[in-house]
């Protein structure tokens, strides 16, 4: 997605973190699981610039389940699409 800026959970998955870093879009990293962290970061973005959240669903490494209701919930309040 042109021009816009990746949002990243701390432990995705090489792969994924490899994907972003190609997209050559700025990248901001929020704590594993922490949805306060990551609303902080989402409120401190441009409105107007396209944002994506990127995380695992069940993170491969270490078994844990991402808070999806969560997740979605705070990308619709920022508009930003979801990737996962």
């Amino acid at each position: 997605l042109p021009g816009c800026v990746d949002f990243s959970d701390a432990h995705n998955h090489a792969s994924m973190i490899e994907g972003i870093r190609h997209s050559k879009c700025p990248k901001l990293i929020w704590r594993h699981n922490d949805m306060a962290h990551l609303e902080e970061l989402l409120a401190q973005s441009n409105p107007d610039t396209p944002k994506v959240i990127a995380f695992e669903s069940v993170y491969s490494m270490d078994g844990d389940i991402a808070p999806i209701l969560e997740l979605g919930h705070l990308a619709k309040e920022y508009n930003a699409l979801t990737l996962h």
